[in-house]
Formats: structure tokens, sequence, C-alpha cells
């Protein structure tokens, strides 16, 4: 069985390359820390700012939170992330995303938390997918 960790890499290394392909400039932001105990080291992952990845473009600056598997089959709007996103001040231009890959689905579903319509539908008009507002 994969752990929950694995899963959440491989969603974030796909939604990163998927990113790439349209022309992203994409940065990591997810932190690995180590906890030192007397059974040995064991590594703990962090979000900052609420998000997997930082995406930049010549007209958007964004943070993108990536998600898969069950919760993002149907038309779930993922709260916990949304929450993890307005824990932060974010400047009014910033860009907010949740990319959620359905089981088997070779396009994400696009969730903007905040951000301009037309300069994101425009960066992905090409890409196809299904976006939500």
């Amino acid at each position: 069985m994969v752990s929950n960790a694995a899963r959440g890499a491989y969603y974030k290394a796909r939604t990163r390359k998927w990113l790439l392909a349209h022309g992203w400039q994409v940065a990591d932001l997810e932190i690995v820390r180590w906890v030192f105990t007397p059974k040995g080291r064991i590594p703990v992952k962090r979000d900052q700012l609420g998000s997997d990845l930082l995406i930049v473009n010549a007209a958007v600056v964004g943070f993108v939170q990536s998600k898969g598997g069950k919760a993002a089959k149907g038309r779930g709007t993922f709260p916990a992330a949304r929450r993890a996103f307005g824990v932060y001040d974010f400047p009014p231009d910033a860009e907010r995303w949740i990319v959620a890959w359905p089981p088997r689905a070779r396009v994400p579903r696009v969730i903007v938390v905040h951000g301009a319509r037309n300069d994101s539908q425009a960066a992905f008009d090409k890409c196809g997918g299904e976006w939500m507002w």
C-alpha cells in the first residue's frame, strides 16, 4: 500500500510537469525537516504559505495546492486547502489555485480560489481541462 506522503508527492510532481508543459515557471514550496527521536530521524513535510508550488509567468504570480484521488473525482471544493490559503495575507494580484487530479484523468480540474479569470483562462486556453471559479 502506498503511503499518503508518496501519493501527495506523486500528484505534486504531476502538477509540476503539467504546469511546466504549459509555459509556467514552477518553484517548490514544500520543505522537509528532520525530527530526531530515540529510534532515529523522521522526515516531516510542511507547506509554506499553504501551497505546494509557486507559479510564475509574464502576467501572473500564483500559489498552487495539488490534490488527487477520489476526493478530486466529484465536485469537491477542498475546504481544508481553502482554509490553508486563508491563513496567509497574499497580495491582491496573487492567484491561488487548487489543482485536482481525478483518478485516471489526463488533465486536472483547476479550482481558482482567488485570481483574475481573464489572465488565468488565457494562459490555459490551449490545455483543456475543467475550470471552476
